[in-house]
């Protein structure tokens, strides 16, 4: 073999083996821009699709896959487009930032919550009402005990005669449209987390709801009504006072996030009464967790559970008690007397 044939077959031998390096380059490529892409392709499928992620395991890893997937075929196959969209998508995030509409932190904090969807700790509650007489009212239990039924129908429209009165009572203590509740629950929301109502914009409303609670909480001094007679306070009066029962607190709560838009009501129990707050759907109980968690009130919380209803709606409303330091506490009892929504 002459030195020109040797040197094109030690030529050729030197390109077809350097060949599968750039496969192996561009896998090493496309792996890295998937992993860039992963995070807002989740995001975006997340918002996409209604699914009731913070119930059911099979969907989260079902959509992680998906979007796992999607991420690498457009850095597969649109490797430039991959390129840019990720570019753009930094982009929007950093005049986001300047801007306090969507920047990194707001990106961050749906981050936390994606993880959140995937380590979900809250205990739902579900109450199938179904009445039973009792002393002073109809008693409703959960169903799952068993059918209830009445006895005595005298005793019934007696007991639902007074739930009638003692509604009509509470409600009348709830003047939320004065000038004194009004200014009570705005002065709440100034005080408390009024930076994270900047940075959260998205979430603004709900950050109000908490900040009320904070408010009321951290300032309630528990005082008896005198010995054989029930008081209700009105609700402007309890603005002032910052003091009184559980009738007194709820009167409060719930007049103070009515008045700010919220839908609110009272949970009445055999001695007890609490008040709730609607968030709506099932799949919003985790963007509640991570704002309570990782923002407002993260030394309070400590991995606890978040205690909620779910209505005949399947929307969700959360416990606004004083049973712990921060929303979504424990109930007092799981029986429910009755249920009084404010109109």
């Amino acid at each position: 073999m002459s030195f020109f044939e040797n040197k094109v077959t030690t030529d050729l031998k030197t390109k077809l083996l350097s060949v599968p390096s750039k496969p192996k380059k561009c896998r090493y490529t496309c792996v890295l821009l998937s992993i860039l892409l992963l995070a807002p392709t989740f995001l975006f499928l997340f918002n996409l699709f209604d699914l009731n992620l913070s119930q059911n395991l099979a969907y989260k890893i079902f959509l992680l896959l998906i979007s796992m997937a999607v991420a690498y075929l457009v850095s597969f196959f649109f490797k430039r487009m991959s390129l840019l969209l990720i570019l753009i998508f930094v982009a929007y995030l950093s005049i986001g930032e300047f801007t306090e509409s969507y920047g990194f932190k707001n990106l961050l904090f749906d981050i936390k919550t994606m993880f959140n969807h995937f380590n979900s700790k809250a205990e739902r509650v579900k109450i199938n009402l179904q009445s039973e007489p009792g002393q002073g009212g109809i008693i409703w239990q959960d169903t799952s005990q068993g059918p209830v039924k009445f006895f005595d129908a005298a005793r019934k429209i007696q007991a639902e005669r007074s739930l009638r009165v003692f509604k009509r009572q509470i409600l009348e203590q709830c003047d939320y449209t004065d000038e004194i509740v009004r200014g009570f629950a705005t002065h709440a929301i100034r005080n408390n987390f009024a930076n994270e109502q900047k940075q959260f914009w998205k979430y603004r409303q709900l950050i109000q709801f908490f900040a009320i609670f904070k408010e009321i909480k951290t300032q309630w001094i528990y005082v008896n009504d005198p010995r054989g007679f029930e008081i209700f306070a009105k609700a402007s009066v309890s603005a002032d006072l910052l003091s009184g029962d559980c009738d007194d607190y709820s009167i409060l709560m719930v007049s103070s996030l009515k008045v700010i838009g919220a839908r609110a009501r009272m949970i009445y129990t055999k001695n007890h009464i609490y008040p709730e707050v609607f968030i709506g759907k099932v799949r919003k109980l985790e963007t509640v967790r991570t704002l309570i968690a990782a923002y407002l009130f993260p030394k309070e919380y400590n991995n606890e559970s978040i205690h909620y209803h779910i209505d005949d709606n399947g929307d969700v409303w959360i416990n606004m008690d004083y049973t712990r330091p921060f929303p979504g506490g424990e109930f007092l009892s799981n029986e429910i007397v009755q249920i009084i929504e404010l109109p």
